[in-house]
């Protein structure tokens, strides 16, 4: 008997893939190595990966194409892939290769006004960026967002107006402030005195016009049954914005997605998908200074060194004290961290 032959390292990476997004989209229908007749060729093309599903509604055709090569890709194999999308009425593609790609294949791919992405990817990558949960809060408001194919959540730049952050994967954080980026915001009704989402909107965009000259034009966008949601369209130089809101019965979430003005047909989708499918959570947290203190505490335990370990406890206590002075007795909930954190005691 014949031992079987061992199956091609592109097959092998191809089925690994596909594999891999069946378990992160259970929603979706994932397909490998399916045929579909072309509208203009008349013929059978084959399909890689094909990821099909429903984002707000609206049926979404994704082609993934998985090249294992020795070399990067080129314009060319970019070229032939728009076409390709436009015979098989897919929404966008996805290139996931082993080797990179050129510079001309990046410009080529992301001046065009279909959706294409270019990335460098290897399983591994995929396994751990792709199409993951972020957990987002602020004190007992919660959001459970999913990062849209080929973007990452990033919860590494936090501040008043960001609880979370979401861009390509091509790109790192300092890249895509300047390129695509994603802002998430959590607003609490009741310590902003938000009486509803039209009057917290208006007073959003009169502070952004007197900040900048822009155009804002509110646009038809999803729906939902647990919430409302509007998406305005804001116009400056170079450069759009869309800015999504979500209304639940205890806050608003602000989603602010900036990019270049000439990609605006590819930059719709990924918003409405994120508008329709962030959901909310309780959070165990008792207030915005009691979450803030949690995510202190869970890092001073990843501090290895002692005097590090002194020097952020420091830090801490001149943090918290100052959040006293603005708010007095905001900081009597770290007295629950005691039993674990005794030096916290401190603190007063």
């Amino acid at each position: 008997m014949k031992p079987a032959k061992e199956k091609p390292e592109w097959k092998k990476y191809e089925e690994d893939i596909f594999n891999l997004l069946k378990i992160q989209y259970p929603d979706s229908v994932i397909l490998e190595n399916h045929k579909i007749k072309g509208k203009y060729s008349k013929r059978k093309r084959q399909l890689d990966v094909l990821v099909e599903g429903f984002v707000a509604g609206r049926k979404f055709r994704q082609v993934v194409e998985c090249k294992h090569f020795n070399k990067k890709i080129d314009v060319k194999i970019v070229e032939s892939i728009l076409g390709f999308l436009d015979d098989v009425n897919a929404d966008r593609a996805i290139i996931i290769t082993n080797k990179g790609y050129t510079k001309s294949a990046y410009l080529r791919a992301h001046n065009d006004p279909r959706f294409i992405e270019l990335q460098i990817c290897s399983l591994k990558e995929l396994n751990e960026n792709q199409g993951l949960y972020a957990l987002s809060y602020r004190g007992k408001n919660g959001l459970i967002i999913k990062a849209p194919m080929g973007w990452i959540n990033d919860n590494s730049v936090l501040n008043e107006v960001n609880t979370c952050t979401l861009y390509p994967r091509m790109y790192d954080v300092s890249e895509a402030i300047n390129k695509d980026f994603i802002m998430v915001n959590i607003f609490d009704k009741k310590f902003n005195e938000i009486k509803n989402l039209e009057t917290f909107q208006k007073k959003r965009n009169k502070i952004a016009k007197k900040a900048s000259k822009i155009q804002i034009e509110e646009i038809d966008t999803v729906k939902r049954n647990d919430a409302k949601v509007t998406l305005d369209k804001i116009v400056g130089e170079n450069r759009i914005q869309f800015s999504g809101y979500i209304e639940f019965e205890n806050f608003i979430t602000t989603i602010d997605l900036i990019f270049p003005s000439e990609e605006e047909s590819n930059r719709l989708p990924v918003i409405e998908q994120l508008l329709f499918e962030t959901k909310q959570y309780e959070t165990i947290f008792e207030s915005d200074v009691d979450a803030a203190i949690f995510n202190m505490l869970q890092h001073l335990d990843s501090i290895e060194q002692e005097e590090e370990k002194k020097g952020f406890l420091n830090y801490m206590k001149e943090m918290l004290l100052e959040t006293e002075k603005e708010l007095p007795g905001s900081i009597k909930v770290i007295e629950k961290y005691y039993d674990d954190y005794p030096e916290l005691r401190e603190i007063k």
